[in-house]
């Protein structure tokens, strides 16, 4: 059943993103050795202490509104103990591999994302638009594919 637009809560939202994490051959062409050390380690939750060059490629992070880290507390990549202290920090222990988890996160926050939407399609959304399939310049915000066009 299709409802008139002046029904739906959200008619159209057409901003809708996530992060994102480009695929690690693309992280290598425009981070230099030292600046993929500045990953997001599992013991900074609020990922205040990574490099200047994620900052400036516009890192977004990939925490919650549960402030649950997707990369190091939803799909694995790090062990706690029961205060929340990360024991296993080295889990993920280079760019490379939190580039993978990330990669990870992505797809299914986008799968979510998509999922959500359209089990209301035309109830609640009458559409969906997933903005910035494709980043323009190297970033760490919002694409499907990165700037060299590999899939995210």
């Amino acid at each position: 059943k299709v409802v008139p637009g002046d029904f739906l809560k959200i008619p159209f939202n057409p901003e809708q993103g996530s992060s994102a994490m480009p695929v690690w051959r693309t992280l290598r062409e425009f981070l230099t050795d030292e600046a993929l050390e500045g990953f997001p380690r599992a013991g900074d939750r609020a990922e205040k202490n990574i490099g200047e060059a994620w900052v400036w490629h516009n890192y977004q992070g990939w925490n919650d509104e549960r402030n649950e880290h997707w990369v190091y507390d939803v799909l694995g990549g790090a062990v706690y103990d029961a205060t929340g202290q990360a024991v296993l920090e080295d889990f993920v222990p280079n760019a490379s591999e939190f580039a993978t988890f990330a990669n990870m996160a992505h797809y299914y926050q986008v799968k979510n994302q998509f999922e959500g939407h359209l089990g209301r399609l035309f109830e609640w959304y009458s559409a969906l638009f997933y903005w910035k399939s494709q980043s323009p310049w190297p970033s760490f915000r919002g694409f499907l594919y990165d700037w060299a066009l590999r899939n995210a």
